[in-house]
Parts: structure tokens; sequence; C-alpha cells
């Protein structure tokens, strides 16, 4: 059976992505995780630059001067960061990878996406991940919660988080998981394909996150469908909408004290503080200390957190924007910012063409709470550079 070079290259591009996923397993020794990825990002885009002529590939590096702006002074200020002594060996081989990653996510990738229209068919794709790790943590978790010697949500949130949270980071599968969800919700509310099977594959996504105690994901999901129902939804729909709203609210104050008798359901879900690990301490300390080098940060990805006896060097602070800010400095930030938020301005021009729009919100509220930065290889930024990728080539397609 003979397979088209494109089915190929669309097949390479799929193995890519999901092996991002290897670098959320704790179980997985990082350094041979980051080679596979980087080993693949490294085929795929050999394979994607065959097949694109000198003028082609200097026209779609033109379109996309304000992502290469972004990483010229992300560079420079590494190198003087290097040049001071801030950075570390591994920290510098990470910063190499910039090129590639950029390349491959933001150009190559895309461009290949959008001549062959494959846009959509990699959107669906993506739906593909977050269920698979449902379905895999859900079933744990019940086998588990019965050895408990009972099933409810309490026992399936420690079942979990003693079983499946060694394996794989749940912060991270809350965000690929959120990410199958939203490619659903477009789906159902434009009619694609079957809305019964899509449903059903948001309503697991749906349970899985609430084990997961996942707040940020039940966060952007909650939002994308309040987005869904305004872009796409009719008049009677948007009425139900606030309705739903109120009411919700109303219950919730009401019933408040008694979602407290399920302390770990409400710490996680409910409680900001309570079950926000830590976080707004961390935020706070690192904040402080990286305003001693507004401009440039301090070019180390370890974070020395001091305010939180169970947290002294953490690889990330959970949160995109202040990582991205004690690293790379406030320049850096900056221009970050204005990349995201023309991204967010031109997707939405498209939003009711692909699923781009509300996959790029889903992923920019994840940001607050988890890490996915632009330039790394693992699976949600590797989304998050295509996703830039398609917003900033895509041209608007002629109506027939």
């Amino acid at each position: 059976m003979y397979i088209s070079k494109k089915k190929v290259s669309l097949v390479l591009i799929f193995c890519t992505t999901c092996l991002g996923l290897l670098s959320y397993f704790n179980s997985v020794n990082k350094l041979i995780a980051y080679f596979v990825i980087v080993l693949f990002i490294t085929l795929s885009s050999l394979n994607l630059l065959l097949d694109l002529r000198k003028s082609e590939l200097r026209g779609l590096i033109n379109r996309q001067s304000l992502i290469c702006l972004l990483l010229m002074v992300t560079i420079l200020v590494q190198i003087i960061n290097g040049i001071e002594g801030e950075i570390t060996i591994n920290d510098a081989i990470k910063f190499a990878l910039f090129p590639l990653s950029f390349l491959y996510c933001c150009i190559l990738a895309p461009n290949f996406l959008l001549k062959n229209n494959y846009e959509n068919t990699f959107l669906k794709f993506l739906i593909y991940p977050g269920i698979f790790l449902s379905l895999i943590t859900l079933i744990t978790s019940f086998i588990t919660a019965l050895s408990y010697g009972g099933i409810d949500l309490t026992t399936l949130q420690t079942a979990q988080f003693n079983i499946v949270h060694g394996l794989f980071d749940s912060n991270y599968q809350g965000a690929v998981v959120a990410v199958s969800s939203v490619v659903c919700i477009y789906l159902l509310f434009k009619n694609k394909g079957n809305k019964l099977y899509y449903s059903l594959i948001l309503m697991v996504n749906i349970l899985n996150l609430i084990v997961l105690a996942s707040r940020a994901s039940l966060l952007s999901l909650a939002l994308c469908i309040i987005i869904a129902i305004i872009v796409y939804g009719s008049r009677k729909i948007k009425f139900l909408l606030l309705s739903g709203v109120a009411i919700c609210g109303i219950l919730y104050c009401y019933y408040n004290n008694s979602i407290k008798l399920s302390p770990i359901f409400y710490y996680n879900i409910f409680d900001a503080e309570r079950g926000s690990t830590g976080r707004i301490d961390i935020w706070k300390e690192i904040l402080q200390k990286s305003t001693q080098k507004v401009f440039t940060g301090n070019g180390n990805n370890t974070l020395e957190i001091t305010s939180l006896d169970l947290h002294n060097n953490l690889s990330s602070s959970h949160n995109s924007f202040i990582d991205f800010f004690a690293i790379n400095g406030g320049i850096v930030l900056i221009l970050y910012l204005i990349v995201l938020l023309i991204g967010v301005f031109k997707s939405f021009n498209h939003a009711k063409e692909s699923a781009v729009f509300l996959v790029f919100i889903c992923i920019f509220v994840l940001m607050n709470f988890t890490t996915h930065n632009l330039g790394g290889v693992s699976y949600v930024p590797q989304i998050l550079g295509i996703l830039l990728g398609i917003i900033f080539i895509h041209v608007k397609k002629k109506s027939k």
C-alpha cells in the first residue's frame, strides 16, 4: 500500500508532539526524555525542510519577524547572563535548543499543516492524548480506590495522588486533558462530527480533571465553554448561560458549608489559598528576588525558594510568566506578552473557522498556573509554538 510523503510528514509531526509527553513522566529520566524529543524534532525539521525552497523559507521568517525578534532578544539576554556567570551548563544547552524549537514549532510544522489543509486534522488529533491519559488515570484510580474499601471522590483523589501522580505529573496531565476537552467543545458547538462521541470524551475528561483536582485546567475549561457559547451560541443559549451561572452562584453560596465537609475536594478545588500548594508564597518570593535583575533576569532555570520548607530548589514557579520574567528579565517578558496578545487577537479573527482560538485561550490561562513557555520542547510548548505559527502565517481563505 502506497503512503504519500505528506502523510508520512503528518505522522512524524504527530509522533513528535506525543513524544513531548515524555518530559511529564516522573518515572522517565529527563535527560533521556529531552534527547528523544529533540531527536524527533530534528528529524521532523529536516524532513519538512527538504520540501521547502529557500525563498519560501525566507518569506516564512519574514512573516514570523516578531517571533524571530523574541528569539534573538532572548538569546542575547542569555549571552549577557552567561558572560556574567549566571547560567549553568544545563541552562546553556536548553537555550541553545531555542532556535531549533522555534524553527520547527513556529515555522516549519505550522506551514506544512496550513499548506496541506491539515490544520483541523492536527487539532482533532490533540483530543486523543488527553482522553488516553484520562482513561488510564480513572481506571487506575477506580481499581486502587476499591482496594481502599470504597469509591467516592475523596478516595479517588487519594488513589490518584498516591499512584498516578508519582508516574505522571498531575499539573501537566491536567493541561493535556484541558486541551483535549477544548477541541471537543469546539467540535460540539460547530456540529462537526459525532456529537455523542465528543460528548462522552468531554465528560470523561471533566471527571478526570475533578479527580486530578486540577483547578487551573477546570478554570480554563469553564472559561472556554463561556467563550464558545458567546462566540458560537444562539441568543437562547446565551440566556441559558447567564441563568445557569446565576443559579450555580446561588447554589454554591447555599451549599458552601456542605462542600467543606469533603476537605480534599474543597481545599483542592475551591480554596485557592489552602489548595495552592504554596504557589502564592512562591510567586511573591520569586518576584521579590527578581527585582535585583529586572532587565536581564538571572538566567537560571533553578529557582531557590526559602519561604516554604517543602520547596527549596524548584525548576518551576508554576507560572509561565513569572518564570519567564525571573529567567529572562522584563524586556523579554514585555516582548513575549506582545507576541501572545497579538496571537489572541489574530486567532479571534478565525475563531469560527477552527479551534485554534479556543485552544490558544486555554493554554494562555494554563500558563498562569503551570510552566509552558514558548521555546520548550515538551507537549504543551510544542502546541503553543505551532498555534502561534498557524496564527501568524495564516491567510484568511476567501469564502467560496
